[in-house]
Parts: structure tokens; C-alpha cells; sequence
């Protein structure tokens, strides 16, 4: 009789953890043999979308922080457990992957992530190490100036197109430096023309402050950036350029690259 017992007790806990891992939750109102009630509670509700995972940080023993940007969705935080003891796992964590995902509302601020599928892994990217690193850069760009949950699907797009051409261009970083300028006019911090932006006047030398090209008459006696005429065209161009062969042309000197930096930052920072 208490052998019985014993085992039939060992079967229902068996049964109640098999539901727990469906995401079901399992009842008994009996403390005898025979299970009386089951009751299975409804689950929260199911997304699917496109996502390119941003960053992957190790958490406690075995478990995953991921930053998913999603087209519909923005920027959300995910809570993977066993991510790095699983390896075969369906949820698929590896950074700058491009990927459809299926994911529900978790606990406090984030996400659970039910199941990946691979879109594109830009396997020819990471064996280059200029435009890996330019990968990571232009997701550093996306965390540092998406809020969490803006959807933002123009600046996913934008992001898949300039991941799926960095091993094409000679100098991958050029197009960093376009990314961060078109975030911003996509954010509304930057205005950019031909003329002055205030007196629309023709540019001899010209200024960026507080995200306008301005010339000398209209700049304010603050911190700006000095642009030679070269540098306004390159501005220009990598602002606005919707070729990628016109770009792969561009050469983009560092005191460039820095300066397009220094604004970025400025920017996103008001």
C-alpha cells in the first residue's frame, strides 16, 4: 500500500515538471492516488518577428542577456536560461545573426525567447575582421540610439542592407560613418542641406551645431565642428548616398571618422 503510494506520488510530480516545461501549470486536488482536477492555465500571448540579435552577456551560471532589435518591436531586452549550456538549443543567441523570432512577455522588464529560425548568419563577415568589427560597431550605434521598445523598422532595414554589404566595400568603416548620420535624420537630430540650414544661404565654410549645417553668420559662440568643403560634401554624400558603389568610392579620412563620431554621440546625448 505505501509502496503504491510512493510511486504513484513519484508519477504525478513526474507529470506536474513535464507540464511545467510545456508551460502549462498542473493541479492535483488530492493527496491520495488519483488525480481530481487539472486545470491549465492560459499562456501570454505569442510574437513573431524578424530580429537581428545586438549583444549577448553572460549571466549568472550558464544563463544569457541578449539585446534583440526587432523590426516591429524596437530594442528588448531577452532572458535566455542555459543559453551558454545548451548549445542546441531553439533559441539561437549568437550575436549580429539576423534571425525570425518567436517570444512572449517574461518576467519584470524582459523577454522570453520560445524559438529562433536563422535568416542570415553573414558567415562571410565574420571571417573578416575589419567588417566584424564594424558589425559590432553599427549595433553599438542601434543600442546607444534606440529607446527599448520604439519600433524603429526604417533603422532595421537600414541595418540588415549595411551588414548584408560590408565584405563588399574596401574600407567597410565608411559605412559605420554613413549608419550613424542616416540614424540620426532617420531620429530627427540632424538637418542637412546644400545651403545654411538657418539663412539658406551658399557654404563657403561651415559649422555642425546642434544637429543643423550652419555658415559663419548664423553658427552661435559654442562648441561646433568646423567642416572645409570637402568634408561638407563627404557629409553629403554619406547622409544621403543610396548607392553602395558610390560609396565604396568615398574615401574617408580619420579625422572624418572621428569627427562623424564626436557628433554622433553629441546627438544622441541631448
Amino acid at each position: 500500500m505505501n509502496e503504491s503510494y510512493s510511486d504513484s506520488c513519484f508519477l504525478q510530480k513526474k507529470i506536474s515538471l513535464k507540464f511545467k516545461e510545456l508551460g502549462l501549470f498542473f493541479f492535483s486536488c488530492s493527496s491520495h492516488t488519483k488525480v481530481k482536477k487539472l486545470e491549465i492555465m492560459s499562456q501570454k500571448p505569442l510574437f513573431r518577428s524578424e530580429a537581428l540579435i545586438l549583444s549577448t552577456t553572460p549571466y549568472g551560471e550558464g544563463h544569457a542577456i541578449l539585446n534583440v532589435f526587432t523590426k516591429d518591436r524596437g530594442v528588448l531586452p531577452f532572458f535566455v536560461q542555459n543559453a551558454l549550456k545548451k548549445r542546441s538549443a531553439p533559441f539561437f543567441q549568437d550575436p549580429l545573426s539576423h534571425v525570425e523570432i518567436l517570444y512572449q512577455e517574461g518576467q519584470g522588464d524582459f523577454f522570453k525567447g520560445r524559438e529562433t529560425s536563422i535568416i542570415n548568419l553573414f558567415l562571410e563577415m565574420r571571417s573578416n575582421y575589419e567588417a566584424l568589427m564594424t558589425a559590432f560597431d553599427i549595433a553599438g550605434v542601434v543600442l546607444s540610439s534606440q529607446m527599448p521598445e520604439k519600433p524603429a523598422p526604417l533603422l532595421f532595414d537600414l541595418a540588415i542592407c549595411y551588414l548584408e554589404r560590408l565584405t563588399s566595400m574596401k574600407d567597410p568603416w565608411i559605412l559605420s560613418a554613413s549608419f550613424r548620420l542616416k540614424t540620426l535624420l532617420l531620429e530627427g537630430l540632424f538637418k542637412i542641406a546644400p545651403t545654411c540650414t538657418l539663412c539658406e544661404t551658399a557654404l563657403n565654410k561651415s559649422y555642425l551645431q546642434e544637429g543643423m549645417l550652419l555658415c559663419s553668420h548664423c553658427k552661435e559662440e559654442t562648441q561646433c565642428f568646423s567642416l572645409n568643403e570637402e568634408d561638407r560634401e563627404l557629409l553629403l554624400k554619406l547622409a544621403h548616398c543610396k548607392n553602395f558603389k558610390e560609396i565604396d568610392t568615398l574615401h574617408l579620412p580619420l579625422h572624418f571618422k572621428k569627427m562623424t563620431n564626436s557628433f554622433f554621440q553629441e546627438r544622441i546625448s541631448c
